[in-house]
């Protein structure tokens, strides 16, 4: 089974690279046509935390494994900045693994558990009847 992540901004990247490296396969769904479509709207602006601040350790050995080239950590970048040098490199290493797909132009509105009602198999604390349902997701895509 696959797991699936809302949006390919940094959070929904970096979910994706643990899970990955868990050996898990991936599906981010993308409300934009590109990662990180809503970085890239204010690209121009600073982010207001230095680089070792919004990217760990781990995900920093990977990209430089694959041979890329990081800003000083103690930078502070812009939004185009840190998805050029940081977000896209992300990106391109996930999709590489074979285990991380992206579905552009998807937007979620709405998550729920495969065959249950809302009101359905809620009880107390303990109850077992959702446990182990898939979820499903309901996508918009550019046509509607």
């Amino acid at each position: 089974m696959k797991v699936g992540i809302i949006g390919a901004g940094p959070i929904g990247l970096y979910a994706a690279f643990r899970l990955v490296k868990a050996g898990k396969d991936v599906v981010i769904f993308e409300k934009d046509n590109v990662i990180a479509g809503n970085i890239r709207s204010w690209g121009f602006v600073r982010l207001f935390s230095q680089l070792e601040l919004n990217l760990p350790p781990d995900a920093v050995e990977v990209l430089k494994q694959q041979g890329k080239s990081l800003p000083d950590m103690k930078e502070f970048l812009t939004g185009a900045q840190f998805v050029e040098s940081i977000l896209e490199p992300m990106a391109e290493y996930l999709k590489s693994t074979g285990k991380c797909e992206f579905m552009f132009g998807q937007e979620v509105l709405s998550v729920g558990r495969a065959r249950f009602l809302k009101t359905e198999a809620i009880a107390a604390a303990g109850d077992s009847g959702r446990v182990g349902k898939p979820f499903r997701l309901l996508l918009r895509d550019a046509s509607g």
